[in-house]
């Protein structure tokens, strides 16, 4: 064990059949990706952790409360589309508590940005709503819920442009438009 690296050590913590030891490396997953170059974290962890999203919902609430964290160690803010997968599919868990902690560290990082990464953060944001309510099942309902939660800071970065593709997003969840 001595010879793992960080990110080997956490995988092997994440596979225990013990749900303690999956949830307490899930606890420390920001601190591996500290541990990590971004370009690890982006190409390696990320996708892992994508595939732990079917994790009990005590895991996904450890990830869902730290990703908010992940900016500098995925390379910046403009590296945050390699998040978005992540992102949505914390916003598809039945859980609520799940969900609600996802929405919450994006909105975090959100409330972080300066006035020049709006526009390119906000229009990953609209990609990823516009695919949520592409989905025709029913298995799109929690990600809707999920998108609402955002909605009021994304609106709040956005340019005149953006507001538009938000509006009709917003339309097709069923809110009405004066709400904003």
């Amino acid at each position: 064990m001595d010879n793992l690296s960080p990110l080997d050590f956490f995988k092997l913590e994440c596979s225990n059949e013990d749900a303690m030891v999956r949830t307490e490396a899930m606890q420390r997953v920001a601190v591996i990706a500290s541990l990590l170059s971004p370009d690890k974290v982006r190409n390696e962890l990320i996708p892992y952790l994508i595939t732990k999203t079917n994790e009990l919902d005590q895991i996904l609430l450890e990830l869902s409360s730290k990703i908010r964290h992940f900016i500098p160690y995925i390379g910046g803010i403009d590296q945050l589309s390699v998040m978005i997968p992540l992102i949505e599919q914390l916003f598809s868990i039945e859980e609520t508590t799940v969900r609600n902690c996802a929405c919450n560290s994006v909105n975090i990082i959100l409330a972080q940005l300066n006035s020049a990464q709006h526009s390119m953060v906000v229009n990953h944001f609209i990609e990823m709503g516009k695919r949520i309510l592409s989905i025709e099942d029913g298995e799109t309902f929690y990600g809707k819920v999920s998108l609402v939660q955002i909605m009021a800071e994304l609106f709040r970065l956005a340019d005149v442009d953006n507001k538009a593709a938000l509006m009709e997003i917003l339309g097709k969840l069923g809110i009405r438009s004066s709400i904003y």
